[in-house]
């Protein structure tokens, strides 16, 4: 399911933000549920809460990566998995499945961006960008990355496009959106603490959010300094029905247009 509202106000856990959040239970046919044992975090930056304002269907199969909103209102999506792995264009009210295109056996999808009229999208241990048409679906180009991917959100800095990439550390890499070469890296910290298992990326009004792996909190950071301005407390998405055969967040997508979020999972 996906869930919708606006952009949070920074303030005490216990006022709630206004943030759209979509809830995912993941198929059968995905890895058995992540046993997530780490311990809290202890935040510098203030922590806000939520307040969901929609739910939306979502295909429970899908083992969601990278989650965006086209300029059309319809989702991008990039899937996970060996032999799973697709770009999809989704209706987002209904959660049908518009347009697909698999990846190749070998590929595992992660994150995705939009840049122009590209669609950019990482693989996990392939190393590699992989680039679309964002109508056609059909492949651009293709290029190598550095690391693993994990999350990707195309962002404008000093007035150029750029890709910010995360790689599952606390390190950001950023990206030229035509060589696809590193042209700076940061690393993201909560004061004087570094923040680890960076994933899913989302650029929402000049912040940048993430997923981080295994919690059920969203960094909201700053994308000059890599500091986090703020944290999402996302918990209590989920029944304990749901949460028993669930994994974890993964997907932020932000609508524009509408001042709208979505999470999933």
């Amino acid at each position: 399911q996906v869930a919708t509202s606006g952009t949070p106000t920074p303030g005490p856990a216990s006022q709630p933000g206004h943030i759209p959040v979509s809830v995912e239970d993941i198929s059968k046919e995905t890895p058995e549920p992540v046993e997530l044992t780490r311990s809290e975090p202890t935040f510098v930056a203030p922590v806000v809460d939520y307040k969901v304002l929609n739910r939306y269907p979502h295909d429970t199969k899908a083992f969601t990566q990278g989650l965006l909103v086209s300029p059309e209102g319809d989702f991008y999506e990039s899937t996970g998995l060996q032999g799973h792995s697709e770009v999809r264009r989704v209706e987002i009210k209904t959660g049908k499945v518009l347009q697909s295109r698999k990846l190749s056996d070998a590929m595992f999808g992660e994150g995705m961006a939009l840049l122009g009229d590209e669609l950019i999208q990482l693989t996990w241990k392939n190393h590699k960008f992989l680039a679309y048409d964002r109508k056609s679906f059909q492949p651009t180009r293709d290029s190598e990355l550095v690391g693993e991917g994990w999350g990707i959100a195309s962002a404008s800095v000093g007035g150029k496009a750029q890709l910010i990439v995360s790689d599952g550390s606390s390190s950001l890499a950023w990206y030229d959106p035509k060589s696809l070469k590193v042209t700076q890296r940061k690393i993201v910290h909560d004061g004087s603490q570094e923040v680890g298992h960076i994933n899913e990326l989302e650029m929402v009004e000049g912040n940048l959010w993430a997923n981080i792996w295994g919690l059920p909190y969203v960094a909201v950071i700053d994308p000059g300094s890599a500091s986090v301005k703020y944290w999402v407390d996302l918990r209590g998405l989920l029944s304990p029905e749901e949460a028993s055969s669930a994994d974890v967040l993964n997907g932020i997508a932000y609508d524009s247009k509408s001042k709208k979020l979505f999470v999933t999972g």
